[in-house]
């Protein structure tokens, strides 16, 4: 499958799970899928402590535990705590997947270009004109990593860690 394709497929697929998702959302999405977490990590300790809060709060429970990103990095759910994963073992991996990703820029604007084409199409169900606009701004400002909007986070509820996809086959250890 061409990268296109797959990027395509997921955020249609992103849209359908998350239907009430905002333009900040697709942008955090492909953020995530380029950059991973790398502006997230100061130091493993910060990681497991700020887990460990995190996952005091979490409220929605019968969640996918992890979550495909477009690229080389997985959302991996806080729940995944309950079923006898460590934090310091999620913090390890956290910690171990924030890696500098040199093309980033570049990927992360295909994949843009990707999401206008689906907006074009219909596919998304954004404003042509406001997405545009949203993201001419977010390069402006160098593509820094954002938030989810508040719609997003009020009725999903998202609680989560980027891992590598590396790591993803020894969180069933």
């Amino acid at each position: 499958m061409q990268a296109n394709e797959k990027t395509r497929e997921l955020l249609i697929g992103h849209y359908r799970q998350y239907p009430k998702l905002q333009i900040a959302d697709i942008f955090k999405y492909l953020h995530q899928s380029t950059f991973g977490c790398e502006h997230m990590v100061s130091s493993l300790e910060n990681a497991i402590a700020y887990i460990r809060k995190e996952y005091e709060t979490v409220t929605e429970i019968n969640v996918p535990l992890i979550e495909a990103l477009d690229g080389a990095y997985s959302r991996v759910h806080l729940s995944c705590l309950q079923d006898g994963l460590t934090a310091e073992t999620l913090g390890k991996y956290f910690f171990l997947s924030s890696k500098k990703e040199e093309n980033g820029i570049l990927a992360l604007e295909e994949k843009l270009a990707v999401a206008k084409e689906l907006i074009h199409e219909k596919l998304l169900p954004f404003s042509a004109d406001k997405f545009e606009h949203a993201a001419s701004e977010w390069k402006a400002l160098g593509y820094p990593a954002i938030h989810h909007s508040d719609i997003f986070r009020m009725h999903y509820h998202p609680a989560y860690r980027v891992i590598a996809n590396q790591y993803l086959p020894l969180l069933q250890l």
